[in-house]
């Protein structure tokens, strides 16, 4: 984990001023919809591991009043100088700093395949189930089980490193993103692994999306036309919660 989180602030200021573009732009494009079609009532909104806050002003962008939450100082910082207009909140000891069912929707991209095990992804998601309200939806954004597979060739992403010759749950992967030229670590999980986890936090999947590049969006895709380096899950307070 610490490997993971010192690559991470490495490439805080990298991403920093970096929007969303290419195959980044992929895992994004149909979210306005899946908000629209899940997200309603009242919207008191987080966006969970916000980091450098390039998510929490995407969501803004959408006319959704966000917060955005991380556990990395440098990041904050840089969201600060970015948007002083957003309240940016540091997380501590891996607790959310709100009272159980106060958000309406919580939204996180790419935190949980950056994690080095399935415990420490359960805490997570168990916050994040904590603080949803009882008919909040949470939104999550990861990576789909093709995304580090060297095999593929992404628009946007560079996955041929040794660290990806085996893919099994739990690896530790590397990727680079060749538009900011960061390089990074990731964790493969599985879709049966994330559904483990959800169903432990008391969680249910009411839909998963893996978006493909289609030709009106105006980028010369590559594997992205064949397969999704993106997951997407929506989710909610399970009726009857696992014990």
């Amino acid at each position: 984990m610490q490997r993971i989180e010192n690559d991470r602030q490495e490439n805080i200021a990298k991403y920093a001023s970096f929007g969303l573009s290419g195959t980044s732009w992929l895992g994004f494009r149909d979210i306005p919809s899946l908000i629209e079609k899940h997200v309603k009532g009242p919207r008191r909104v987080l966006d969970f591991g916000c980091g450098a806050g390039r998510s929490t002003r995407y969501l803004r962008s959408l006319g959704l009043n966000a917060i955005g939450m991380d556990i990395s100082k440098a990041a904050l910082s840089q969201a600060k100088l970015l948007d002083s207009e957003t309240f940016y909140i540091e997380i501590q000891n891996g607790k959310i700093p709100a009272v159980d069912g106060f958000f309406d929707f919580v939204f996180s991209s790419y935190v949980l395949l950056v994690l080095s095990s399935k415990e420490s992804m359960l805490g997570i998601v168990s916050e994040m189930e904590r603080v949803l309200s009882e008919n909040g939806i949470l939104l999550i954004i990861t990576g789909s089980e093709e995304l580090h597979s060297p095999k593929r060739d992404w628009l946007s992403y560079d996955v041929s490193f040794p660290e990806n010759e085996s893919l099994e749950s739990g690896a530790l992967c590397k990727v680079k993103n060749k538009e900011v030229g960061a390089e990074f670590y990731d964790t493969h999980w599985t879709d049966s692994d994330y559904r483990e986890v959800f169903e432990k936090a008391g969680l249910e999947v009411i839909e998963s999306h893996r978006p493909l590049g289609l030709p009106k969006d105006g980028y010369p895709w590559l594997s992205e036309s064949e397969v999704s380096p993106h997951q997407i899950y929506v989710l909610k307070r399970a009726t009857h919660p696992s014990s």
